[in-house]
């Protein structure tokens, strides 16, 4: 395909638009099913989760008005070759098929709106006071900066591309405005911040739903007791008399009972998960059945939103039992759409009227997902409306929460982001040190007052600075008492702005005056958790270390001795040798401290 592509430039007719058509009419276009021509189009799918009106293109206008209507056929086909470029030029890469169906629909709306509304008969009698009363309508309809740039890209394209579609305006209609990013900031609404669950919240919400799987046996009992029912009889008011008469229940009652167990296992997977919307409706039938029957240990799934190609890339989830569990309730649940089916993804509809057996889409579209989130909702008396994104902002601040702000470098690897940029878009939020939760704040008050009391012995730049606290305060009132002990400890943390960052190795304790002297840093000024290594963190001025910490540095030792033992590579060797007795140094800081 790409390389009849780079044929396309000065081939295309200009002698005449019958000739034109035939250019477009004749290729074999990979994205659209149907022919290039028609005033519909079908597009291609290759994303689940969308309804298949997504995928349908009407070119037809949806309001036209008076002698104008003469002049529409013409403004379809250059709508539709527009969009053709955008698939084909010589030198972009094609857009995502999905991508394409919404860009269609706005070239018809842009379209529309020149001829009927401005009167144009065609995209080359455009003048810039059209562009001006185009800019002035689209303030007008208060939208966002986003979809303003996507208006003023296209339009933008009527004449970037007027060389090869033989048409085009004349001139370019945003020269007068600077760049389309300073005009769709002037003119569009900015993007709305994402709400965020904050850990009190978020933890509510989970145990809500993992207190709905423990009952989904009864749940999914009563399931199979009305669609026992249902295959009995297509006469569905006979089968909710049947059934209320039979278990004493409304059949009503197990169809909300099972959307909100369909809700719950949603939650736990994008709880526990962090995935994309995408993700979790792509999951695919079989990588799932596998992971159920105990196959594997990971579940495969395809993240297409920062993968760069058409067909995403390969993602691999931990099946934890509770992730599992949900998954196994989901196939149970969804059973009976998957016999009366062949579809190959696993988020399924539920087998009720107005779902799979009423509609010949067997699949959860983004609209059914939000639905069961919305009655899970409900069920968990939350006032949030709980959506798919706020999921995956909570648990990537879960490791803001658990190390402050988290070692990105390996939050990237667990999000399948790209890179730092993209997990720095979760973590780095205006409120982040309110997400530090209870428990980190407790730690860091217990370990400063148990200092302070002599009850807690550090080693380290942090026991150090921790002991001479507490000389000067013993050196002041004697023997300090818990309550003074507590007392200063609660200052130093709200003042004096100190926070103690807990980690496998040890404790980073520091404030903005400290920040710069972190050994991880890499501006100079803040640290730069990324960087924590067992190698870097023992020399640091902010780092200690307690009893507590013993375990970690003698499974480093034995990890540092096995390749000692294994490695015939001398570079691997000199390094372990290193970390053997770095190990042996801390171990032996942290066992005299106790003893003395």
């Amino acid at each position: 395909m790409n390389n009849e592509i780079h044929q396309y430039r000065g081939q295309l007719p200009r002698s005449s638009s019958e000739d034109a058509g035939k250019f477009y009419e004749t290729r074999d276009l990979w994205w659209l099913l149907n022919p290039f021509q028609n005033s519909i189009w079908t597009i291609k799918a290759h994303l689940n989760g969308n309804p298949h009106s997504t995928w349908r293109v009407s070119w037809k206008p949806v309001s036209s008005k008076g002698k104008m209507r003469v002049h529409w056929p013409h403004w379809q086909r250059f709508g539709q070759r527009l969009a053709f470029w955008l698939m084909e030029h010589p030198e972009n890469q094609p857009l995502k098929p999905s991508s394409l169906a919404i860009y269609c629909r706005e070239i018809r709306a842009i379209c529309e709106w020149f001829c009927f509304e401005r009167r144009v008969p065609e995209v080359s009698a455009i003048r810039p006071d059209d562009v001006e009363a185009f800019v002035l309508y689209i303030e007008s309809l208060s939208i966002g900066r986003n979809h303003v740039v996507t208006k003023f890209s296209l339009l933008k394209r009527f004449n970037e591309y007027k060389e090869l579609m033989g048409e085009g305006i004349a001139f370019d209609p945003f020269r007068a405005y600077g760049s389309l990013a300073r005009a769709a900031k002037k003119l569009g609404k900015p993007r709305g911040h994402t709400p965020t669950i904050y850990p009190k919240e978020f933890f509510r919400v989970l145990d809500s739903a993992l207190e709905t799987l423990a009952r989904s046996e009864e749940i999914l009992k009563r399931l199979i007791r009305y669609m026992d029912l249902r295959h009995e009889t297509s006469n569905l008011r006979k089968v909710g008399r049947t059934y209320k008469k039979l278990y004493g229940e409304s059949s009503s009652t197990v169809q909300e009972d099972v959307r909100v167990l369909y809700g719950a296992c949603v939650v736990i997977l994008l709880s526990l998960w962090g995935e994309r919307k995408h993700e979790l409706l792509n999951l695919i039938e079989k990588d799932v059945a596998a992971s159920v029957d105990k196959v594997g240990d990971e579940i495969s799934g395809v993240e297409h939103k920062t993968s760069g190609t058409f067909t995403g890339k390969t993602t691999k989830r931990a099946a934890i039992a509770e992730v599992r569990e949900a998954l196994e309730v989901i196939a149970k649940l969804t059973k009976w759409t998957r016999d009366d089916s062949d579809s190959q993804w696993f988020l399924l509809k539920l087998p009720f009227r107005h779902s799979a057996n009423m509609n010949p889409q067997a699949e959860i579209t983004t609209a059914s997902l939000y639905t069961l989130l919305d009655k899970f909702s409900a069920h968990a008396n939350t006032d949030l409306k709980l959506r798919p994104h706020m999921f995956r902002r909570s648990f990537s601040l879960l490791w803001a929460w658990r190390f402050e702000i988290g070692d990105l470098g390996w939050l990237s690897k667990l999000l399948y982001h790209n890179n730092e940029v993209f997990t720095r878009f979760y973590t780095e939020d205006e409120d982040v040190w309110e997400f530090l939760p209870e428990a980190e704040s407790s730690l860091a008050f217990n370990i400063i007052r148990d200092a302070l009391l002599g009850s807690r012995r550090m080693t380290g730049a942090l026991g150090r600075t921790l002991e001479r606290y507490r000389h000067q305060l013993t050196a002041k009132f004697g023997v300090l008492s818990l309550d003074q002990a507590e007392r200063f400890a609660s200052k130093l943390l709200s003042d004096g702005g100190y926070r103690i960052i807990a980690n496998a190795d040890g404790f980073c304790f520091i404030n903005e005056a400290r920040g710069h002297r972190a050994k991880c840093s890499t501006d100079g000024c803040n640290p730069n958790y990324a960087n924590r290594s067992e190698k870097v963190c023992p020399d640091c001025p902010n780092f200690g270390v307690d009893e507590s910490r013993a375990e970690y540095w003698q499974k480093r030792r034995r990890s540092h001795e096995e390749v000692l033992e294994n490695t015939s590579v001398e570079l691997l060797a000199a390094a372990s040798r290193e970390g053997v007795a770095r190990a042996n140094q801390m171990l032996s800081r942290i066992q005299v401290k106790q003893i003395g």
